[in-house]
């Protein structure tokens, strides 16, 4: 029905499971890959800044850092290219302002979050929506700002075929540009296990709806 309305515009997908719904949605309508972003791993980048900043004592705003992969249990936190002030987060665990050893407590909490919220609240309606919203925002400002979101790798890293969560430019014409670190083994390792895991559920939902 969005298809036949002749929509010309950005789309932005939230509802859950995303990366797939994402896929599904872009597959039926056949919209350019990069008009159509998924919500991906924007909250959970969110989470993963605010922890960060708690435990070195700096401003979220001055962090970079990215949850990447599955909206969901198999993401990945990429603590490799993490950035604090243009400083690698590397540089905070010599300088023992972090603990090396807290990133896998740090990654579970951030997968779990959503978890207790749902526990607590039911739903997580706002956290989602202040990152939807600013999604929608830079869209219309053209910002060119880097946002972790689900956007459809064709090569990046490593991988292709799938919308997942990775940090991408987004303007005016959706997805500018997939921004690509160089992650760690294990991190990539873990990504493309993340991916993996995506690609069978399509294609068990491939089958279902044969």
């Amino acid at each position: 029905n969005i298809k036949q309305s002749g929509f010309k515009g950005i789309t932005v997908i939230a509802s859950n499971p995303v990366d797939i719904l994402t896929l599904v949605y872009q597959e039926v309508t056949g919209f350019d890959k990069k008009t159509v972003i998924g919500s991906g791993t924007s909250l959970d980048s969110a989470r993963l800044t605010r922890e960060i900043s708690k435990r070195i004592k700096i401003a979220p705003q001055s962090i970079q850092a990215y949850v990447m992969g599955e909206h969901g249990d198999s993401s990945v936190s990429a603590f490799s290219v993490a950035t604090v002030g243009g400083l690698p987060l590397s540089y905070f665990v010599k300088n023992k302002r972090i603990d090396e050893s807290e990133f896998p407590k740090i990654h579970e909490f951030v997968w779990k979050k959503a978890y207790e919220i749902i526990e607590r609240k039911r739903a997580t309606f706002y956290g989602i929506g202040v990152n939807l919203a600013n999604i929608c925002e830079n869209i219309i400002r053209d910002s060119r700002k880097v946002l972790a979101i689900g956007a459809f790798l064709e090569g990046q890293y490593k991988n292709s075929g799938i919308y997942t969560g990775v940090p991408a430019v987004i303007g005016v014409n959706g997805i500018e540009e997939i921004i690509e670190f160089t992650l760690s083994d294990a991190e990539q390792k873990q990504f493309d296990n993340s991916v993996k895991q995506l690609k069978e559920v399509v294609e068990k939902a491939r089958q279902a709806i044969k």
